[in-house]
């Protein structure tokens, strides 16, 4: 009997082990991973306002659609979401451009990013914590899947600063 760890200790290894457990489940991808590669495209993509040049890299699974939640609409009431869906980034990039309006030459809103948050059970979230600008649409979740090992689109949620 002399050789048991004592419960306190067994304990503490068990809350460390699932504390850790489930601080990998939730963390940002791996650099070189296929779904930082997907992230990276649409990031890149949506920033640049040239999702369309993503219809020529390897295709993705499907359909995707894409959500935007205006932030001046309470989200219980109608309108306050807009979903569409497409087969092609250029579909969605010609969509997003008729939102736009003219302003002095840059059209708003202005496209913004802010750092991912996590990676967690098929969707990826953005760090809200520093608030919103009026004008700017932002990139706030992705929604994907895996298969074969690759990464696919799913859902591009934009949160709108209307």
């Amino acid at each position: 009997m002399k050789n048991l760890i004592p419960l306190p200790r067994i304990l503490a290894l068990a809350l460390i082990v699932a504390a850790s457990a489930a601080l990998v489940s939730a963390q940002k991808p791996a650099a070189n991973s296929p779904l930082a590669k997907l992230l990276d495209q649409i990031e890149i993509g949506f920033g640049n306002r040239t999702l369309a040049e993503l219809d020529a890299q390897p295709r993705y699974i499907g359909r995707f659609r894409i959500v935007i939640e205006h932030s001046l609409i309470d989200p219980t009431e109608a309108g306050a979401f807009e979903v569409r869906s497409f087969k092609r980034f250029a579909a969605a990039q010609r969509w997003l451009q008729k939102r736009e309006s003219p302003n002095e030459g840059n059209p708003t809103p202005f496209p913004a990013i802010r750092p991912l948050k996590k990676c967690r059970k098929g969707l990826c979230t953005y760090d809200f914590d520093g608030g919103i600008d009026h004008n700017h649409l932002y990139l706030q979740k992705v929604g994907y899947g895996i298969r074969n090992g690759k990464a696919y689109l799913k859902t591009i949620y934009l949160y709108d600063g209307d």
